[in-house]
């Protein structure tokens, strides 16, 4: 049987609404400017499943240990968090967090309830990050999204412990997948031009040194290029702007990304 929600005021502008025994946490009113939530089925139907597995490899080199905190910035619906999820040989704390509401309430509805993730739903630059207190923080294929990268990192950094770790996947620089996308759409493509190199300056700009990196390849093959069509088009950002009829993309496509592992300096 499921409960009512239960709401609890926090200010004028945000609430706290508990669904299912606070596994699902409401922090304010939903807001995607990408257009994501729109095209949930759709993204869930066509990219789930990829992008879980650029997850499982992007967790495959984390260090995860009982009762530990991490949080997934952009979670969407849940790929990097389920990709812990079946990583993790103990029980931790998992915090997914992103602004498409619909993208959010269906990684809630979708997950394992033997491992109960905690979803917040509000934009990562207007939550009151910790100081010095997760272990961990995920971001899986979203970085390049973040026009001003700067004030996201510096958050991060100061959120982790020392020597807390910071693991992200990103297109990398060159992405046949991308290129085509960018072949398809209508209008300027500057939707994934915020590429590797600019995130890696970043990066050590805010003071995160990197541990590891790894190149993370895989191949999108489909029936036709209408089929292909489809795919770009449960993307949100590039479909908000519409696909150009004049150009076929190709059923077959590479797709290539930087996976980062990088840690503030320190020990736990």
């Amino acid at each position: 049987m499921i409960r009512a929600p239960e709401v609890y005021p926090l200010d004028s502008s945000a609430r706290l609404e508990c669904l299912e025994d606070c596994t699902y946490v409401l922090l304010e009113p939903g807001k995607d400017p990408l257009g994501f939530g729109e095209r949930v089925q759709g993204y869930h139907a066509m990219m789930e499943e990829r992008n879980r597995a650029v997850g499982k490899a992007l967790a495959q080199g984390l260090t995860l240990r009982g009762g530990q905190i991490w949080v997934d910035v952009g979670t969407g619906t849940g790929a990097m968090v389920e990709a812990i999820r079946e990583t993790a040989q103990e029980p931790l704390w998992v915090f997914g967090v992103d602004q498409a509401r619909r993208m959010i309430q269906h990684a809630w509805e979708r997950q394992d309830p033997s491992f109960a993730a905690w979803y917040i739903e509000r934009d990562v630059l207007r939550l009151p990050w910790p100081t010095a207190m997760l272990d961990g923080v995920t971001a899986l294929l979203v970085l390049h999204l973040v026009e001003d990268i700067d004030p996201l990192l510096h958050q991060i950094f100061r959120a982790l412990k020392p020597g807390g770790t910071f693991a992200y996947a990103v297109s990398a620089d060159g992405n046949p997948f991308v290129r085509m996308i960018m072949r398809q759409l209508n209008g300027p493509g500057d939707f994934f031009q915020r590429g590797q190199k600019r995130i890696h300056d970043a990066l050590l700009r805010t003071g995160f040194q990197i541990g590891a990196t790894a190149v993370y390849r895989d191949e999108i093959r489909l029936d036709s290029p209408e089929a292909m069509r489809a795919l770009i088009q449960s993307i949100g950002g590039p479909a908000s702007r519409g696909l150009r009829e004049d150009v076929s993309p190709p059923p077959v496509v590479e797709r290539v990304f930087d996976l980062i592992w990088a840690f503030k300096p320190g020990a736990f």
